[in-house]
């Protein structure tokens, strides 16, 4: 097992979801994931996420369920617009755009779960990026196109 994926399944299993405790005692060399872009976690914003929502919400589970069903709205819209589509072109446009934002969302959750191997796939719009964020915003762009003209 590889050091970053310790980090991040400590960092899961820390939070006081799973330890009964409201405020504990976290012990930020062991438990916390790296925050610079340059290190290996860039692509675990899930796994911090789960550690830094406990505040927020009753459960940690209920955080990122919120993540997986805002994304589940997200895809639906996608899949609603190229379904709505008047031509081939935006509808395939749609397609291919809901298959890769599909395509990231599972290999980046499967990767934290520690499923898969560790694929670097970044999750999009939570973690960070400046080309992938970039082009998402691009795609998003034509699939807004596309659905203004249906």
């Amino acid at each position: 097992m590889t050091k970053q994926r310790k980090d991040i399944e400590e960092s899961i299993h820390s939070t006081p979801a799973f330890q009964n405790d409201l405020f504990p005692e976290i012990d930020e060399k062991t438990t916390s994931l790296p925050e610079k872009a340059e290190d290996a976690g860039r692509q675990s914003r899930f796994g911090n996420h789960s550690r830094s929502w406990w505040f927020m919400m009753d459960t940690v589970i209920v955080g990122l369920a919120l993540v997986i069903v805002l994304f589940t709205v997200l895809l639906y819209r996608i899949w609603d617009v190229a379904r709505n589509a008047k031509d081939y072109l935006g509808f395939y446009l749609c397609m291919g755009v809901f298959a890769q934002v599909a395509v990231q969302v599972i290999l980046n959750i499967a990767v934290v779960t520690n499923l898969i191997p560790n694929t670097g796939v970044s999750l999009p719009f939570i973690s960070y990026g400046g080309s992938s964020a970039a082009l998402l915003m691009a795609e998003f762009g034509l699939v807004l196109a596309v659905s203004r003209k249906t």
